[in-house]
């Protein structure tokens, strides 16, 4: 955002992935599971491209843990 960037964070919760701190950095936030139906997902993306108007680069950076041994896991 030093160069002028827009960004457009997202994450499940504020609370699990700091939003806040990203936005008191510059940045506009929204609350995303991408859990969610994709009704919900589509009106996501609609909302993120109604900020700026549109979106140039996506980052998709979800993931999990999945704790144990490959022997043990399927």
């Amino acid at each position: 955002m030093k160069r002028g960037e827009s960004v457009i964070a997202t994450g499940r919760s504020r609370s699990i992935v700091k939003l806040d701190d990203l936005k008191a950095k510059g940045a506009d936030i929204i609350e995303l599971d991408v859990t969610s139906p994709l009704e919900t997902l589509h009106e996501v993306a609609k909302k993120a491209v109604e900020i700026h108007g549109r979106i140039d680069v996506l980052v998709n950076n979800a993931g999990y843990i999945l704790v144990g041994t490959i022997e043990e896991s399927t």
